[in-house]
């Protein structure tokens, strides 16, 4: 956790009437985006929260914004130098004692249900401990990130990546501050992932397939700005992340894992029998130790599986029929998929 002593303007919420929930923002040199996001929250159509915004030590006119705003459910802590997301985010954390905190960033937009979808789930599901929604991506992307919406299922995925949109989510407060599992900075700007990973030991999650949350997506993005930084970070996580499953892994093994997990960073030339090996490696140590739910981990391998048939048809196409031999079968919508790549790239160009 982070030492008091960089933190200013501590907010005694315990002396306060204490709604459900509160509304977790940091915020860090993101003036331009914070008007639209600040208004997105106070115009929720569920209004009883506590909105904590937590400076970052922004250098911009951040702080000008905030105090133009008279809602009294908005709190204001400032940090006396820049701490990072995670202890940031640990910053809020601690002084947080409602039953939930619902995340949200700075460039964002909440659309206005979104609190009353996930405080009515919430209430009516004491079983789950965090609970979130797809995003839709805006700027400069336009796309909706879809995500597993059932515990197992959501539990499996993490094998391969983050299966909970972070910022969307509500998360049970007594989830976290009972467990003793908080944001840490172990795997930087992968803190959402390294948290979900743990949290999944100690409560169930769920997702909704309504789009909650608007993501804006900006050059001054960490996951954009640091995307050199995040390739070295995610070897080690997903190192961390396979070694906590506990299988035996070469570092060979490991880069087919980060490239299949992030669809990115294949060999110029695919052993597609190596991949399959390895998937198999991880259903049968999964078997054993009983893991993951073992339905829920083979439907995550094998969508894996389905995503490397699409990869060789855009980079090695020759090793379609590789591909299609040791999965002893070919599939109706992969052969449409092929024969559309084959007329693309091979007839139409003639």
């Amino acid at each position: 956790m982070v030492d008091e002593q960089f933190i200013t303007n501590t907010i005694s919420i315990t002396k306060m009437k204490t709604p459900l929930a509160t509304v977790l923002m940091p915020v860090y040199n993101v003036g331009a985006y914070l008007k639209e996001a600040i208004d997105s929250i106070l115009q929720q159509t569920y209004s009883d929260f506590i909105f904590l915004i937590v400076d970052d030590c922004s250098t911009d006119n951040t702080e000008e914004i905030v105090a133009s705003y008279k809602d009294s459910r908005i709190k204001y802590l400032k940090n006396e130098r820049n701490l990072g997301l995670a202890d940031a985010l640990n910053v809020g954390v601690d002084a947080i004692n409602t039953k939930y905190i619902i995340r949200m960033d700075g460039d964002d937009i909440s659309v206005p249900h979104r609190f009353e979808t996930l405080i009515n789930y919430m209430e009516t599901h004491p079983e789950i401990g965090v609970y979130s929604s797809r995003l839709e991506r805006f700027g400069t992307d336009f796309s909706v990130w879809k995500y597993p919406l059932a515990n197992d299922d959501i539990k499996a995925h993490l094998l391969f990546g983050p299966s909970i949109a972070h910022a969307p989510a509500i998360i049970r407060t007594s989830v976290m501050k009972e467990n003793k599992i908080f944001y840490r900075n172990d795997f930087k700007h992968v803190e959402d992932y390294d948290l979900w990973f743990r949290l999944k030991d100690v409560t169930k999650f769920a997702n909704t397939d309504e789009v909650l949350y608007k993501y804006r997506v900006a050059t001054h993005n960490i996951t954009v700005f640091y995307s050199d930084d995040i390739v070295d970070r995610k070897k080690q996580f997903y190192s961390w992340v396979l070694t906590s499953f506990g299988i035996n892994f070469t570092e060979e093994e490991l880069e087919m894992h980060i490239a299949l997990a992030n669809n990115k960073r294949f060999p110029k030339e695919i052993n597609v029998a190596k991949y399959r090996k390895w998937f198999d490696k991880i259903i049968s140590h999964n078997k054993q130790t009983n893991y993951f739910e073992q339905a829920a981990l083979l439907r995550q391998v094998e969508n894996r599986w389905e995503k490397l048939f699409f990869i060789l048809s855009e980079k090695e196409i020759k090793k379609v029929f590789t591909y299609f031999r040791i999965s002893k079968g070919v599939k109706s919508t992969q052969m449409i998929y092929l024969l559309k790549i084959i007329t693309n790239k091979y007839i139409l160009r003639r």
